[in-house]
Protein backbone atom coordinates (compact mmCIF):
# COMPACT_ATOMS: atom_id res chain seq x y z
CA UNK A 1 0.00 0.00 0.00
CA UNK A 2 1.28 3.44 -0.93
CA UNK A 3 2.16 5.98 1.75
CA UNK A 4 -0.74 8.25 2.64
CA UNK A 5 1.38 11.34 2.07
CA UNK A 6 1.97 10.28 -1.54
CA UNK A 7 -1.78 10.37 -2.11
CA UNK A 8 -1.92 13.79 -0.44
CA UNK A 9 0.73 15.07 -2.87
CA UNK A 10 -1.15 13.47 -5.78
CA UNK A 11 -4.42 15.15 -4.79
CA UNK A 12 -2.77 18.54 -4.29
CA UNK A 13 -1.16 18.40 -7.75
CA UNK A 14 -4.51 17.36 -9.27
CA UNK A 15 -6.26 20.24 -7.50
CA UNK A 16 -3.64 22.86 -8.37
CA UNK A 17 -2.84 21.57 -11.87
CA UNK A 18 0.78 22.56 -11.32
CA UNK A 19 3.82 21.07 -9.61
CA UNK A 20 4.98 24.54 -8.54
CA UNK A 21 1.66 25.54 -6.97
CA UNK A 22 1.35 22.15 -5.27
CA UNK A 23 4.84 22.55 -3.81
CA UNK A 24 3.91 25.97 -2.44
CA UNK A 25 0.72 24.64 -0.83
CA UNK A 26 2.49 21.66 0.69
CA UNK A 27 5.54 23.70 1.80
CA UNK A 28 7.96 21.33 0.07
CA UNK A 29 10.24 21.69 -2.95
CA UNK A 30 9.08 21.09 -6.52
CA UNK A 31 11.56 18.22 -7.01
CA UNK A 32 10.09 16.58 -3.88
CA UNK A 33 6.61 16.83 -5.42
CA UNK A 34 7.84 15.30 -8.71
CA UNK A 35 9.57 12.51 -6.84
CA UNK A 36 6.44 11.73 -4.83
CA UNK A 37 4.32 11.49 -7.98
CA UNK A 38 6.88 9.20 -9.65
CA UNK A 39 7.00 7.00 -6.53
CA UNK A 40 3.19 6.69 -6.40
CA UNK A 41 2.98 5.90 -10.12
CA UNK A 42 5.66 3.25 -9.68
CA UNK A 43 3.84 1.64 -6.78
CA UNK A 44 0.49 1.67 -8.59
CA UNK A 45 2.00 0.61 -11.93
CA UNK A 46 0.16 3.29 -13.90
CA UNK A 47 0.66 6.86 -15.12
CA UNK A 48 -1.40 9.40 -13.15
CA UNK A 49 -0.54 12.66 -14.94
CA UNK A 50 0.59 13.95 -18.28
CA UNK A 51 2.34 17.28 -18.81
CA UNK A 52 0.65 19.77 -21.17
CA UNK A 53 1.19 23.42 -21.95
CA UNK A 54 -1.60 24.12 -19.44
CA UNK A 55 0.14 22.19 -16.67
CA UNK A 56 -0.44 18.77 -15.11
CA UNK A 57 -3.50 16.89 -16.35
CA UNK A 58 -4.93 13.66 -14.95
CA UNK A 59 -4.72 10.63 -17.22
CA UNK A 60 -8.05 8.99 -18.13
CA UNK A 61 -6.70 5.52 -17.36
CA UNK A 62 -5.20 6.40 -14.00
CA UNK A 63 -5.50 9.80 -12.33
CA UNK A 64 -9.13 10.49 -13.24
CA UNK A 65 -10.21 7.10 -11.93
CA UNK A 66 -8.81 7.53 -8.45
CA UNK A 67 -8.88 11.29 -7.79
CA UNK A 68 -12.46 11.35 -6.47
CA UNK A 69 -11.87 8.44 -4.13
CA UNK A 70 -8.59 9.94 -2.90
CA UNK A 71 -10.33 13.25 -2.23
CA UNK A 72 -13.02 11.54 -0.12
CA UNK A 73 -10.46 9.41 1.75
CA UNK A 74 -8.32 12.45 2.63
CA UNK A 75 -11.44 14.32 3.70
CA UNK A 76 -12.42 11.49 6.07
CA UNK A 77 -8.90 11.36 7.50
CA UNK A 78 -8.76 15.14 7.99
CA UNK A 79 -12.15 15.07 9.71
CA UNK A 80 -11.02 12.24 12.00
CA UNK A 81 -7.85 14.13 12.93
CA UNK A 82 -9.88 17.26 13.70
CA UNK A 83 -12.24 15.26 15.90
CA UNK A 84 -9.31 13.75 17.80
CA UNK A 85 -7.71 17.16 18.15
CA UNK A 86 -10.96 18.53 19.55
CA UNK A 87 -11.09 15.79 22.19
CA UNK A 88 -7.39 15.85 23.06
CA UNK A 89 -6.90 19.59 23.14
CA UNK A 90 -10.19 21.37 23.67
CA UNK A 91 -12.63 18.48 24.16
CA UNK A 92 -15.58 20.91 23.89
CA UNK A 93 -17.62 22.34 26.67
CA UNK A 94 -16.89 22.76 30.35
CA UNK A 95 -16.40 20.34 33.22
CA UNK A 96 -18.35 21.46 36.30
CA UNK A 97 -17.55 19.94 39.68
CA UNK A 98 -19.43 20.26 42.95
CA UNK A 99 -16.86 19.90 45.74
CA UNK A 100 -18.82 21.91 48.27
CA UNK A 101 -17.25 20.51 51.42
CA UNK A 102 -13.66 21.21 50.41
CA UNK A 103 -12.58 18.32 52.65
CA UNK A 104 -11.21 16.13 49.87
CA UNK A 105 -9.73 18.75 47.57
CA UNK A 106 -6.26 17.20 47.64
CA UNK A 107 -7.64 14.21 45.74
CA UNK A 108 -9.45 16.49 43.31
CA UNK A 109 -6.41 18.72 42.71
CA UNK A 110 -4.33 15.70 41.74
CA UNK A 111 -7.01 14.46 39.34
CA UNK A 112 -7.41 17.88 37.71
CA UNK A 113 -3.63 18.28 37.30
CA UNK A 114 -3.43 14.92 35.57
CA UNK A 115 -6.40 15.81 33.34
CA UNK A 116 -4.97 19.17 32.27
CA UNK A 117 -1.74 17.57 31.11
CA UNK A 118 -3.82 15.79 28.46
CA UNK A 119 -6.56 18.37 27.88
CA UNK A 120 -5.10 21.84 28.59
CA UNK A 121 -7.89 23.75 26.86
CA UNK A 122 -10.77 22.31 28.86
CA UNK A 123 -12.29 24.74 31.34
CA UNK A 124 -12.89 23.48 34.87
CA UNK A 125 -15.56 25.22 36.94
CA UNK A 126 -16.44 24.64 40.59
CA UNK A 127 -20.07 25.01 41.51
CA UNK A 128 -22.23 24.70 44.61
CA UNK A 129 -25.21 23.70 42.47
CA UNK A 130 -25.62 19.92 42.38
CA UNK A 131 -28.10 20.22 39.53
CA UNK A 132 -25.62 22.15 37.37
CA UNK A 133 -22.60 19.96 38.20
CA UNK A 134 -21.30 17.16 35.98
CA UNK A 135 -19.38 15.57 38.85
CA UNK A 136 -19.97 15.41 42.61
CA UNK A 137 -17.14 14.98 45.12
CA UNK A 138 -18.90 13.78 48.24
CA UNK A 139 -18.86 11.50 51.27
CA UNK A 140 -22.66 11.20 51.26
CA UNK A 141 -24.61 8.21 49.96
CA UNK A 142 -26.19 9.04 46.63
CA UNK A 143 -27.53 7.18 43.60
CA UNK A 144 -27.34 10.14 41.23
CA UNK A 145 -24.66 8.59 39.05
CA UNK A 146 -21.58 6.38 38.66
CA UNK A 147 -18.83 6.42 41.29
CA UNK A 148 -15.62 6.75 39.28
CA UNK A 149 -13.13 7.19 42.11
CA UNK A 150 -13.39 6.12 45.75
CA UNK A 151 -11.12 6.60 48.74
CA UNK A 152 -11.05 6.28 52.51
CA UNK A 153 -9.64 9.11 54.63
CA UNK A 154 -8.43 8.77 58.20
CA UNK A 155 -9.61 11.68 60.33
CA UNK A 156 -7.09 13.32 62.65
CA UNK A 157 -7.37 15.79 65.49
CA UNK A 158 -5.04 18.75 65.01
CA UNK A 159 -3.99 21.85 66.92
CA UNK A 160 -1.37 24.57 66.87
CA UNK A 161 1.65 24.78 69.17
CA UNK A 162 -0.54 26.80 71.52
CA UNK A 163 -1.83 23.45 72.80
CA UNK A 164 1.61 21.86 73.23
CA UNK A 165 0.40 19.72 76.13
CA UNK A 166 -1.81 17.79 73.68
CA UNK A 167 0.99 17.08 71.24
CA UNK A 168 2.97 14.47 73.16
CA UNK A 169 1.75 10.98 74.00
CA UNK A 170 -1.79 9.70 73.48
CA UNK A 171 -4.62 11.90 74.69
CA UNK A 172 -7.76 10.53 76.33
CA UNK A 173 -11.28 11.43 75.30
CA UNK A 174 -11.88 13.14 78.65
CA UNK A 175 -8.88 15.41 78.23
CA UNK A 176 -10.05 16.62 74.80
CA UNK A 177 -13.26 17.96 76.33
CA UNK A 178 -11.30 20.58 78.24
CA UNK A 179 -10.30 22.39 75.04
CA UNK A 180 -12.25 24.54 72.56
CA UNK A 181 -13.29 22.64 69.47
CA UNK A 182 -13.68 24.12 65.98
CA UNK A 183 -16.44 22.31 64.13
CA UNK A 184 -17.05 22.24 60.39
CA UNK A 185 -19.91 20.26 58.87
CA UNK A 186 -20.48 20.67 55.12
CA UNK A 187 -23.77 18.77 55.38
CA UNK A 188 -26.12 17.65 58.19
CA UNK A 189 -25.26 14.05 57.27
CA UNK A 190 -21.55 14.69 57.93
CA UNK A 191 -22.38 16.27 61.29
CA UNK A 192 -24.55 13.30 62.31
CA UNK A 193 -21.89 10.78 61.25
CA UNK A 194 -19.14 12.59 63.14
CA UNK A 195 -21.25 12.97 66.29
CA UNK A 196 -22.15 9.25 66.18
CA UNK A 197 -18.50 8.26 65.90
CA UNK A 198 -17.49 10.50 68.80
CA UNK A 199 -20.36 9.24 70.93
CA UNK A 200 -19.45 5.60 70.26
CA UNK A 201 -15.90 6.33 71.41
CA UNK A 202 -17.01 8.21 74.51
CA UNK A 203 -15.70 11.51 73.15
CA UNK A 204 -17.47 14.72 74.11
CA UNK A 205 -16.16 17.93 72.59
CA UNK A 206 -16.55 21.50 73.74
CA UNK A 207 -17.58 23.08 70.44
CA UNK A 208 -17.01 26.83 70.72
CA UNK A 209 -16.84 27.69 67.00
CA UNK A 210 -18.87 26.36 64.08
CA UNK A 211 -16.89 27.36 60.98
CA UNK A 212 -18.63 28.18 57.67
CA UNK A 213 -15.99 26.51 55.50
CA UNK A 214 -13.04 24.16 55.70
CA UNK A 215 -10.59 26.97 54.97
CA UNK A 216 -11.96 29.08 57.82
CA UNK A 217 -11.80 26.06 60.15
CA UNK A 218 -8.17 25.43 59.22
CA UNK A 219 -7.22 29.10 59.61
CA UNK A 220 -8.82 29.25 63.05
CA UNK A 221 -6.94 26.12 64.10
CA UNK A 222 -3.63 27.56 62.84
CA UNK A 223 -4.29 30.77 64.80
CA UNK A 224 -4.81 28.78 67.98
CA UNK A 225 -8.60 29.11 68.09
CA UNK A 226 -9.01 25.51 69.22
CA UNK A 227 -8.56 21.89 68.22
CA UNK A 228 -10.18 20.55 65.05
CA UNK A 229 -10.92 17.29 63.27
CA UNK A 230 -10.14 16.85 59.56
CA UNK A 231 -9.45 14.12 57.01
CA UNK A 232 -5.66 13.77 56.97
CA UNK A 233 -5.07 14.90 53.36
CA UNK A 234 -7.17 17.99 54.04
CA UNK A 235 -4.46 19.27 56.43
CA UNK A 236 -1.46 17.53 54.88
CA UNK A 237 0.21 20.80 53.87
CA UNK A 238 -0.31 22.31 57.32
CA UNK A 239 1.07 19.21 59.02
CA UNK A 240 4.13 19.20 56.76
CA UNK A 241 4.82 22.90 57.35
CA UNK A 242 4.35 22.49 61.09
CA UNK A 243 1.68 25.16 61.56
CA UNK A 244 -0.62 22.37 62.74
CA UNK A 245 0.31 19.27 64.70
CA UNK A 246 -1.49 15.96 64.98
CA UNK A 247 -3.05 15.10 68.33
CA UNK A 248 -2.62 11.38 68.86
CA UNK A 249 -5.55 9.82 70.74
CA UNK A 250 -6.06 6.71 72.81
CA UNK A 251 -9.09 5.83 70.70
CA UNK A 252 -8.91 4.93 67.01
CA UNK A 253 -9.84 7.78 64.68
CA UNK A 254 -12.66 7.40 62.18
CA UNK A 255 -12.33 6.82 58.46
CA UNK A 256 -14.37 8.97 56.15
CA UNK A 257 -15.16 7.52 52.73
CA UNK A 258 -15.45 9.77 49.73
CA UNK A 259 -16.13 9.34 46.04
CA UNK A 260 -16.20 11.28 42.79
CA UNK A 261 -19.47 10.68 40.99
CA UNK A 262 -20.30 11.21 37.33
CA UNK A 263 -23.95 12.23 37.22
CA UNK A 264 -26.38 10.29 35.07
CA UNK A 265 -27.06 11.49 31.56
CA UNK A 266 -23.84 13.51 31.13
CA UNK A 267 -22.38 12.98 27.63
CA UNK A 268 -20.27 15.96 26.49
CA UNK A 269 -16.78 15.27 25.08
CA UNK A 270 -15.08 17.21 27.89
CA UNK A 271 -16.97 15.32 30.58
CA UNK A 272 -16.25 11.96 28.98
CA UNK A 273 -12.56 12.85 28.76
CA UNK A 274 -12.47 13.83 32.45
CA UNK A 275 -14.29 10.64 33.41
CA UNK A 276 -11.78 8.49 31.51
CA UNK A 277 -8.88 10.32 33.18
CA UNK A 278 -10.40 9.74 36.62
CA UNK A 279 -10.93 6.03 35.88
CA UNK A 280 -7.31 5.75 34.76
CA UNK A 281 -6.07 7.38 37.98
CA UNK A 282 -8.17 5.07 40.13
CA UNK A 283 -6.58 1.88 38.77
Amino acid sequence: MANLELYRVFYTVAKCGSLTKAAEELFISQPAVSQAIKQLESQLGISLFRRTHRGMELTPEGGKIIVGKVERALSFIDEAEKNLAQVNVSASGIVRIDATSGLFNEHLIRLIASFHEKYPAVKIEFTHDKEEADFLLTDEHTDTGEALYSFAEQEVFVASEKYAELLSGEISANKLYGYPFIGFYPTPQVERAQNLFLKNNGVKLNETIKAPSVEVAKSLAVQGGGIALFPRTCVLAELKSGVLKEIKTEFKSAEREGKLILKKGITSAAVRAFAETVKGESK
